[in-house]
C-alpha cells in the first residue's frame, strides 16, 4: 500500500486583503486573521464570529408557519388542552422533546412527552401512537425532529380532531407537506428562514421562544419564561452537537451560549455530565459528541429512550444520579454489542469480499460498502456503519434483515451526499430519510442486490467528481517555529469547533521524523508517536488512524528513516506536562518528495 495518497490535499485560499483588514480591526495575528477570513468572510463577520451574540438570533417569527404554531400552542396552554410532544429516540429528538416540555411546564401546560420505541415502532409517527393520542384525549400533538414525511398519519389525526404541529429539520424531498396546522422546517421548499441548518432541537427551541413571545404579547417574555428558555438552551446545544450540525450562523451562537450556560444546568444534566467525567465549566463540543451524546443515545439504541428524557427533565438529584448511572451502564452494553457486531461484519467481509467490493485503506474508492446480516441489532447498525465508513473511507450502509424487510443505516465518506444516493434508489426502497452525512432506510430482501449495485454506482459517480480521494481541507501552511502559546490561545478563540468550523488544520513541509515510532494502545484504538523536528524546533506528534493506515506509514518510516515528510495536523495541548505543551495531531502525512 502506498504511503502517499490517503487524502486529496486542498490548501484553502487566503484572501490577503480581507485578512489584513481583520488583523488590524480585530487585533489578531496575520495567521489568525487568515483563519477568520476563511470562516467569517469580512471584518464584521469576524467580530461576530469571535463574540457570538444572542441578539443576532433571527426572530422566531421569521420561520414560516411559526406564528401559526405559536398561536395554536398558546391557545392550548391557556385552555388546558391535552398536549403531546412526539419526539424521536436519538439525542437530537430527546433533547428537542426536553426543550418543549421544559418551557411548557414552566407555563403550567398539560403536556405529556412521547418517544417511540425503536424496535416496536420505528422512526416517526406510528399507527400505535395515533391510537394512543386519541385514547388519551389529546387535542394537540407537536412533533419534534420528525414528522415531515408523515402525510397520512397527520391527516388521520387531523380528521380525528387532533391538531398537529410539525417541527422537523430533515430533507423534505419532493413529496407534499403534511396537512398540519403548521409545518416548521427550515428546509421546506418554500422556506423563508435565513438559516437552514438548525437541527430538531434548534427548531424546537425557536418554537418554544416564539410561544413565550406569544404568551407574553411581545418580545419581552418576563423573568419566569426567560429562565425557562435559558434552561432549555443547553438542551438545544446538546442536540445540535449530537446531530453533527454545521457550527456556523445561529448554530454557533446557540452552541457557544449553551456551553456557557452549563454551569447553571439542571440536576439532570449535572448528573449526566458527572457520570461521564465531564466538567460543566470546561466542557467542549468533543465532550458532548463523544461522551454525553452516546449516553443519551444508548437508551434509544437498546430499547426505550424514556430513560434519557427522564434524566434531562429530572428535578431530584438522587434520582438523576441513578438514571445517569443506568445510562452509563447501557452505554457500556452498547459498546460491547457494537464490538461483537463489528467482529461479525469483519468475518462477513472476509468471506464475501468480492460481493462488497471493499478496498483496502488508501485504494481509490470503489463506490460504497453495503453489507447485510440476519437480525443485527437495529440500534447498533448506525454506529457500525460509521466505523466502517471511517475505516474504508467509503460511504457505508449496514442492513439488519428480519424476514422480508431489511432496515438500514448509512454513513457518508469521501464527500458523498447520502440523501441524494438513496433518492436515486427510491424505487428499490420501502422508505428512506435523513441527511447528506447520515441516513436511514428500509429495503425488501428481494431488492437488496439491486439496491447494492445502484447505491454503489451512484456513490462512485459522486466520488469520481471529486477525484476519487476524500478531500482534506488545510487552513494554512506554517513552520514549527510559529507554534507557541499565543497561537494556541488564538485558536481557542475559534471554538466551539464542529462541522464547517473544524479545528484548524496546518501543513508543515520537510519535517524530520525522529525517535522510534511503534504501535501503542489496544486494538482497535492504536496509535504511534514521534518527534517532529524542523529548524531545531521539535514537537511531539501523535498519529491515530485506522490500523491499515498506521501500518503503511510505519512501514514507510522504517524503510526510509531519513526521508523528510510533509505533515497535516491540528494542534492541542498535552496536559501531561506542566506546563502543558502543544502537540501535533496528525491527520495525514506523505514523503516530501511526493508529486502532488
Amino acid at each position: 500500500m502506498s504511503a502517499a495518497a490517503h487524502y486529496r490535499w486542498n490548501l484553502l485560499p487566503a484572501d490577503r486583503q480581507q485578512a489584513a483588514l481583520i488583523a488590524r480591526e480585530c487585533g489578531v495575528s496575520s495567521l489568525m486573521a487568515t483563519l477568520l477570513a476563511q470562516r467569517a468572510g469580512d471584518v464584521e463577520g469576524a467580530k461576530k464570529f469571535l463574540a457570538p451574540n444572542m441578539l443576532d438570533f433571527h426572530p422566531p417569527a421569521a420561520m414560516k408557519d411559526l406564528p401559526l404554531a405559536a398561536e395554536r400552542l398558546a391557545r392550548a396552554v391557556r385552555d388546558k388542552e391535552k398536549i403531546i410532544i412526539h419526539g424521536d429516540y436519538d439525542a437530537d429528538g430527546v433533547t428537542a422533546t426536553a426543550v418543549m416540555v421544559t418551557v411548557l411546564r414552566a407555563l403550567d401546560a398539560d403536556v405529556t412527552p412521547y418517544l417511540p420505541h425503536r424496535a416496536a415502532e420505528g422512526y416517526g409517527i406510528s399507527p400505535a401512537f395515533v391510537e394512543k393520542a386519541g385514547a388519551a384525549g389529546a387535542t394537540l400533538v407537536v412533533t419534534v425532529d420528525c414528522g415531515i414525511g408523515e402525510y397520512d398519519r397527520v391527516a388521520q389525526m387531523q380528521q380525528a380532531g387532533i391538531d398537529v404541529i410539525i417541527t422537523d429539520h430533515h430533507e423534505v424531498g419532493d413529496y407534499a407537506l403534511p396537512p398540519a396546522v403548521a409545518v416548521l422546517n427550515p428546509k421546506r421548499p418554500d422556506a423563508t428562514y435565513p438559516f437552514r441548518d438548525l437541527v430538531g432541537a434548534g427548531v424546537a427551541f425557536k418554537l418554544a421562544w416564539g410561544l413565550c413571545e406569544q404568551i407574553s404579547g411581545g418580545k419581552k417574555v418576563g423573568e419566569k419564561l426567560q429562565d425557562a428558555l435559558l434552561r432549555a438552551l443547553p438542551l438545544a446545544m446538546i442536540g445540535t452537537v449530537a446531530d453533527v450540525a454545521a457550527l456556523t450562523g445561529e448554530n454557533r451562537i446557540l452552541v457557544y451560549h449553551g456551553l456557557k450556560r452549563l454551569p447553571f444546568a439542571s440536576v439532570g444534566l449535572r448528573a449526566l455530565f458527572a457520570v461521564g467525567g465531564v466538567g460543566l465549566r470546561v466542557a467542549t463540543c468533543r465532550d458532548i459528541g463523544f461522551i454525553v451524546a452516546p449516553r443519551l443515545n444508548a437508551a434509544g439504541r437498546l430499547g426505550a429512550a424514556d430513560l434519557a428524557l427522564e434524566v434531562l427533565l429530572a428535578t431530584d438529584a438522587e434520582r438523576a444520579r441513578e438514571l445517569a448511572e443506568i445510562l452509563d451502564q447501557k452505554n457500556s452494553e452498547r459498546r460491547r454489542r457494537c464490538d461483537e457486531m463489528m467482529t461479525q461484519i469483519s468475518a462477513t467481509l472476509t468471506e464475501a469480499d468480492a460481493m462488497t467490493g471493499a478496498p483496502p485503506v488508501g485504494a481509490p474508492p470503489a463506490g460504497a460498502l453495503v453489507i447485510a446480516g440476519e437480525n443485527w441489532h437495529e440500534g447498533i447498525i448506525g454506529i457500525a456503519a460509521g466505523r466502517l465508513a471511517e475505516r474504508y473511507r467509503l460511504p457505508c450502509a449496514v442492513i439488519s434483515l428480519n424476514g422480508d424487510i431489511g432496515k438500514g443505516s448509512a454513513r457518508s465518506a469521501a464527500g458523498v451526499n447520502l440523501y441524494a444516493a438513496l433518492d436515486d434508489s427510491r424505487e428499490l426502497l420501502a422508505a428512506f430519510g435523513g441527511h447528506a452525512q447520515a441516513a436511514g432506510f428500509s429495503v425488501k430482501r428481494e431488492n437488496l442486490s439491486a439496491f447494492r449495485e445502484k447505491f454503489t454506482r451512484h456513490c462512485a459517480a459522486q466520488a469520481a467528481a471529486t477525484g476519487g480521494l476524500p478531500p482534506l481541507n488545510i487552513d494554512g501552511e506554517i513552520s514549527l517555529t510559529e507554534i507557541n502559546d499565543y497561537l494556541m490561545r488564538e485558536i481557542a478563540n475559534l471554538e466551539p469547533f464542529g462541522d464547517r468550523n473544524p479545528l484548524p488544520l496546518f501543513l508543515c513541509r520537510k519535517v524530520r521524523v525522529t525517535g522510534t515510532p511503534r504501535l501503542s494502545g489496544r486494538e482497535p484504538r492504536q496509535y504511534f508517536k514521534f518527534n517532529a523536528v524542523q529548524n531545531n524546533v521539535a514537537y511531539q506528534a501523535v498519529v491515530r488512524q485506522p490500523p491499515e493506515l498506521l501500518t503503511a506509514w510505519l512501514t514507510a518510516l522504517d524503510r526510509q528513516p531519513r526521508q523528510p515528510w510533509d505533515l497535516v495536523f491540528s494542534l492541542k495541548y498535552n496536559t501531561y506536562y506542566d506546563p502543558p505543551r502543544p502537540e501535533l495531531i496528525i491527520q495525514d502525512m506523505r514523503p516530501s518528495d511526493w508529486d502532488n
